[in-house]
């Protein structure tokens, strides 16, 4: 679903694994390979004429371009028949691409070109991911586990940990918040964030590029709008709180006026270590402004409104056990940060323990220590 930081980090983990164990790792599994994409030319058709009386070429003639290019169909992303080293990398890959945002985050860029602008979180998006993620776990169940290397052994408990606990979230994504006063859980903090902390403006193109993901910063927030409401109509509503604690964290992220806002400032600053005309750069700063007041702030009020609205029917009390199913869900979370299968119980047994005994042996350093 929305951007996760654990699973993020895991991923590249992974993705550098894989890489350094197809590297080491032998394998006797047929390498399939993958057809690259190929950029066509198609010429302008060329008129006959007669014999010896070639025409002379019209003035709009030698404006005209004589060739085009023609982008291709890229060809599709094999992940069967690989060897499972490739199928890893191969994976992640197709996964990394669904998530623009990372790429930018990770300096990748150049190795993976994409026209999305911004991380697309509408409920097509996550449901899409999720079929991805679910072609992988199958894909990645073909392969017979007692024949893989010792390493490869390890990249595949890990990676099947991912895909599965990955669909389980997804199956369980109402009782997730996804905009919440915890900044880096929530998703609008999190894309102011990313603008003023992660995007750089070394040029003029990528100042362009900035503009460009600051005008797509309003259709994300409206779906984080929606997703609130999904899950609201699923019968998951945040505590007053949170409600109260989410739309206080905004706006004192997002800024009261337009030049007094971040994701302006930032850019502001970015722009004064360009080589630029003061023509350019004002001109730069002016469309910043408008953006941020036509697009990015009238779809911040969408999602305030959402907010709002839902304060009147949001539980006084914290908690997930208050939800149908809710119990279920923090198991989950326990799992998945844990990686066990503790129950709340024992996970609090195993701290109040642990803490007995770190003091014990605190208190014994301290009388060592004359204290």
């Amino acid at each position: 679903m929305k951007t996760d930081s654990f699973f993020c980090r895991l991923l590249v983990v992974f993705m550098l694994l894989s890489m350094i164990l197809s590297a080491c790792s032998p394998t006797a599994d047929p390498v399939v390979e993958v057809q690259p994409t190929v950029t066509m030319e198609a010429t302008e058709p060329v008129e006959e004429t007669k014999e010896n009386e070639p025409e002379a070429p019209t003035e709009e003639a030698i404006d005209e371009p004589i060739a085009e290019e023609v982008e291709a169909t890229p060809a599709p992303v094999v992940l069967t028949g690989l060897p499972i080293n490739d199928f890893f990398e191969a994976g992640y890959n197709e996964l990394l691409k669904r998530n623009p945002e990372y790429i930018v985050d990770l300096g990748l860029e150049e190795y993976f070109p994409t026209d999305e602008l911004l991380t697309d979180i509408s409920p097509e998006a996550e449901a899409e991911r999720a079929a991805l993620q679910q072609e992988l776990l199958d894909i990645l169940h073909s392969y017979e586990y007692a024949s893989l290397t010792p390493s490869e052994q390890i990249s595949y408990q890990v990676m099947e940990w991912d895909m599965e606990t990955s669909l389980q979230a997804y199956e369980m994504r109402a009782y997730d918040y996804p905009v919440t006063y915890f900044s880096v859980r929530s998703v609008p903090q999190l894309a102011i964030m990313f603008f003023t902390d992660t995007l750089q403006v070394n040029s003029l193109d990528d100042a362009e590029m900035y503009l460009a993901r600051l005008e797509a910063l309003g259709l994300k927030i409206e779906q984080a709008a929606g997703l609130v409401q999904e899950n609201a109509d699923a019968g998951v509503i945040p505590p007053v709180d949170v409600l109260y604690g989410a739309r206080t964290s905004i706006s004192n992220n997002l800024g009261s006026t337009a030049v007094n806002s971040p994701l302006y400032k930032v850019f502001k600053g970015h722009l004064k270590e360009l080589d630029i005309s003061d023509e350019k750069n004002d001109e730069l700063l002016a469309d910043a402004k408008a953006i941020i007041n036509d697009t990015v702030y009238p779809a911040f009020d969408v999602l305030d409104s959402t907010l709002e609205s839902l304060l009147k029917d949001a539980p006084s009390k914290v908690g997930l056990s208050q939800y149908e199913g809710g119990e279920e869900y923090y198991q989950f979370l326990l799992k998945y940060f844990t990686t066990t299968s503790l129950t709340p119980v024992e996970i609090h047994e195993t701290g109040i323990v642990e803490l007995a005994r770190i003091q014990e042996e605190m208190r014994q350093r301290f009388a060592e220590l004359g204290y």
